[in-house]
């Protein structure tokens, strides 16, 4: 029986969600208050008297928000070669899109990936559904960091599996395309199925 393994099995899932807007010291709190003020100063008349002048101007810090949840069917395995379906939902309850957003998973020891069973989407900036980029890395030097090693984007290509001992890991990735972004209330899921043992 595998359900205490199920139980205790973690998939280290990761969003992040980048904001490039040119170069930035700090990711600020959303409802932030910059204020730029600049001046002017001149000599007016002929009697030099020195008239300065200031405006201001104010920005409100808008950040994306982007939740994330994981969901697995059953919970629990009886038999070598039962199959789990696993879903990852994502969505953006923010004041701004969300771009560059990256998803990240590692798939359990001893699990088959079953490649028809996959499908992996978001809400495009027009709201349209839009397939994710999907990679995968089978090498043991992989990281979720890492920027070699990684295959992709035909997720009925890849012969994915790991070993009882874990040392052939899988780690998974789903990205939003480069110019693409998750708006604001925009959600999306990664659904695929793995047989056990």
């Amino acid at each position: 029986m595998l359900s205490g393994r199920l139980f205790f099995m973690r998939a280290v899932v990761i969003a992040a969600a980048v904001m490039c807007a040119g170069k930035a010291a700090a990711f600020l709190e959303t409802g932030t208050l910059l204020t730029n003020a600049a001046s002017a100063t001149y000599l007016g008349g002929n009697q030099g008297t020195s008239v300065t002048y200031s405006a201001t101007a104010k920005i409100l810090v808008a950040n994306p928000a982007v939740n994330i949840w994981k969901e697995d069917s059953p919970t629990y395995v009886q038999t070598v070669g039962g199959l789990v379906t696993f879903q990852i939902c994502f969505s953006n309850g923010g004041a701004n899109t969300a771009f560059n957003l990256h998803v990240f998973d590692r798939l359990p020891n001893n699990a088959f990936w079953m490649p028809t069973s996959y499908s992996g989407w978001y809400g495009n900036l027009s709201g349209i559904p839009t397939e994710l980029n999907f990679y995968w890395c089978t090498n043991a030097a992989c990281t979720f960091e890492s920027s070699g090693f990684w295959s992709g984007n035909d997720p009925d290509g890849p012969d994915l599996w790991t070993w009882d001992d874990g040392t052939a890991p899988v780690l998974l990735r789903w990205m939003t395309g480069p110019a693409q972004g998750l708006g604001v209330g925009a959600s999306g899921c990664i659904s695929f199925t793995l047989s056990i043992g």
